[in-house]
């Protein structure tokens, strides 16, 4: 099948009911449900820096009746002291179900993310990044596929641009929701707020090497 996604081995999701035009035509909600139909809710796992826009993804699969496994990193001593509040504050209010892994250094993150995943059995990694965060995430397709590991990565708010964010994350009217630092027309970098004089440049999990 021609298409934009490219071949994904042990999986149909390419050549199932629905084909890529479709599932690029869908919402997120279609988009998610299709996900679980192809790969079993049982291999799906959710990763997330449980950052500013963190909250998307997050609410959107308890909004579909999913709860997958979120897996998130931490690298212990390292500051993002708020990061760790807010994803217990979630933790608390969804009864979400955290694997939470910790790494010693930010070269460490895409290993220990990889290795979790193996050890999961998960098929599907699903991923909150949209492609106007960096110039890498520009050239991201909906539905990529990791060799290495056999893990398919797919991407539901892809296309979605900054002002759809905010405009979700605020509908939700329920201020404990949002990150503590979550503010109109922040910078973000991997889902958090750029610190002063940082560059807006692409994560360790999601950078040009790392699909």
């Amino acid at each position: 099948m021609s298409g934009s996604f490219p071949p994904i081995p042990k999986s149909s999701f390419l050549v199932a009911a629905t084909p890529p035009s479709s599932f690029e035509e869908m919402d997120v909600y279609g988009r998610l449900r299709d996900i679980v139909k192809e790969y079993g809710a049982n291999k799906i796992a959710l990763t997330s820096s449980f950052g500013v826009q963190s909250i998307i993804m997050i609410n959107m699969m308890q909004e579909c009746g999913f709860n997958f496994p979120i897996i998130t990193l931490d690298i212990p001593g390292k500051g993002f002291d708020t990061q760790r509040e807010y994803r217990e504050n979630l933790r608390a209010h969804y009864g979400l179900n955290l694997c939470i892994i910790e790494v010693e250094n930010e070269k460490d993150k895409r290993g220990a993310m990889d290795d979790a995943l193996m050890r999961l059995g998960v098929a599907a990694e699903v991923a909150g990044i949209r492609s106007d965060q960096t110039s890498n995430r520009a050239s991201k397709r909906f539905v990529e596929y990791s060799e290495d590991i056999g893990v398919a990565k797919i991407y539901p708010i892809l296309d979605w641009s900054d002002g759809m964010a905010h405009n979700y994350i605020v509908s939700l009217q329920d201020e404990t929701l949002w990150h503590p630092n979550y503010a109109l027309g922040a910078q973000t970098k991997g889902g958090r707020v750029l610190e002063e004089g940082e560059n807006k440049t692409e994560c360790s999990l999601h950078g040009p090497n790392n699909i």
